[in-house]
């Protein structure tokens, strides 16, 4: 008895999946075609207006990128770059805040070529501290000499932009 009535609930669910077919399948041709059309102009449009935002997101982008690449640190001072330098070395350590006049330490600039600014840090320790900026990306590298140990410059994993503490 159940696969009677199982097979009578299938035939009747075919019959109306198919019955539901035919009437779908009646509609008119030109109102298919009329359909389609409206659905390819809509993605059309659609596409078009995708491409112009990521056009004019491209296009805006470019020239944010070009005017920070035209920046360059020919339009500060030495004394800028200097006192970039000395704002980084006290956010990095803070003590030197409280140790004005009474330890002799000071920031100078020790050289300039075409390529970067040397800035010269000396510690109330005696160590010096040589930051080399890049000119044009403002890219900082930094080198240590203990007078006390030796006089050669050695690397330190010490890097920075100093575009970030310029004002």
């Amino acid at each position: 008895m159940k696969k009677k009535s199982s097979v009578l609930l299938m035939v009747v669910f075919v019959i109306s999946v198919v019955s539901g077919c035919v009437v779908n399948d009646q509609q008119p041709t030109s109102e298919i075609v009329q359909e389609s059309s409206e659905t390819t102009q809509i993605e059309t449009t659609s596409e078009v207006t995708t491409e112009s935002l990521v056009e004019n997101t491209t296009e805006a982008t470019t020239e944010e990128v070009t005017t920070q690449e035209q920046v360059t640190l020919d339009a500060y001072s030495d004394d800028q770059i200097v006192a970039a330098v000395e704002r980084y070395c006290r956010s990095q350590n803070p003590d030197l805040n409280n140790m004005d006049g009474e330890y002799n330490f000071y920031w100078t600039m020790d050289q300039v070529t075409d390529e970067e600014y040397k800035v010269l840090f000396r510690s109330y320790t005696a160590a010096l501290t040589y930051y080399h900026i890049n000119k044009s990306t403002g890219n900082v590298t930094t080198t240590v000499v203990v007078p006390a140990i030796s006089l050669d410059e050695t690397d330190d994993p010490e890097t920075f932009n100093i575009f970030d503490y310029l004002e």
